[in-house]
């Protein structure tokens, strides 16, 4: 995820220029300011990316990436309609991968009805 660590939300693209303006005004007067509110959209970034690498794993059966991905990201990730990643081995009917999953303490539950 190296593209992530040049990420600069002062010269990233909006749809209106004022908008930005007044976004990056705001937050110069948080605690950290912008390098922080930068901080904070690389983390949450990477993780989305870890998260897409892992339901990608889970919905081809790779057993391997499963190994070693994050164990929380494992017992915490759910996609934007409540999925985990164990919904979609088994939706590939991949048990290897739910056993994997299951092994690593991933919830097999929905977070969302």
């Amino acid at each position: 995820y190296a593209i992530l660590n040049g990420l600069d939300m002062r010269s990233c693209k909006a749809s209106h220029a004022a908008d930005k303006a007044r976004l990056l005004d705001m937050v110069s007067t948080c605690p950290g300011g912008i390098d922080a509110l930068n901080e904070n959209v690389r983390m949450v970034a990477a993780q989305a990316a870890e998260e897409a690498v892992i339901f990608r794993a889970a919905e081809s059966g790779h057993c391997a990436v499963l190994s070693v991905a994050s164990a929380e990201l494992l017992q915490t990730a759910v996609d934007a309609r409540g999925r985990t990643p164990a919904h979609f081995a088994a939706k590939g009917n991949w048990t290897a991968a739910l056993e994997v999953l299951c092994a690593r303490g991933a919830s097999l539950m929905t977070q969302a009805c």
